[in-house]
């Protein structure tokens, strides 16, 4: 998941330059709710679609959410838990058994931020239920 833009081309051309990633399948999930589905039944490795679809994905799409990981590009905009795009997202997060957060910008509040997203993340399990599997990586690029 990643911001519109990202999604629709920087995802994409990052798969094509990457030498070890040439027999990636991937499907861009973007544009109006037919080209969406019809991205969704493509058979890929990686869907990519934009963090503003999110809530359509798992709430209006019909689609099972059966994807086992599950990369958020900009971290950041999964911080406020009461936001429409977090609650669709903790829907389905107990499916998901590993999640990777990206960031390049850590929020102006401060370098705990990103961290407290791990909180979260882990706040929707029972933590005895929790195995090697289930983690949380923070990427961030500090200036």
């Amino acid at each position: 998941m990643a911001p519109l833009r990202v999604a629709r081309n920087t995802w994409s051309d990052e798969i094509k330059k990457w030498e070890h990633l040439k027999g990636l399948r991937y499907s861009t999930v973007v544009g109006t709710a037919a080209e969406r589905m019809k991205a969704l039944k493509t058979d890929a490795d990686i869907y990519i679609i934009n963090r503003e679809n999110l809530q359509w994905l798992v709430e209006k799409s019909g689609v099972e959410f059966f994807w086992d990981m599950v990369v958020l590009d900009e971290l950041s905009s999964f911080k406020n838990w009461q936001s429409k795009r977090f609650r669709s997202f903790m829907k389905v997060r107990p499916k998901v058994k590993r999640v990777v957060g990206l960031t390049g910008t850590p929020s102006p509040n401060g370098m705990m931020d990103p961290l407290q997203n791990s909180n979260v993340w882990i706040w929707e399990r029972d933590l005895a239920d929790l195995s090697a599997s289930t983690e949380l990586i923070i990427l961030c690029r500090i200036r």
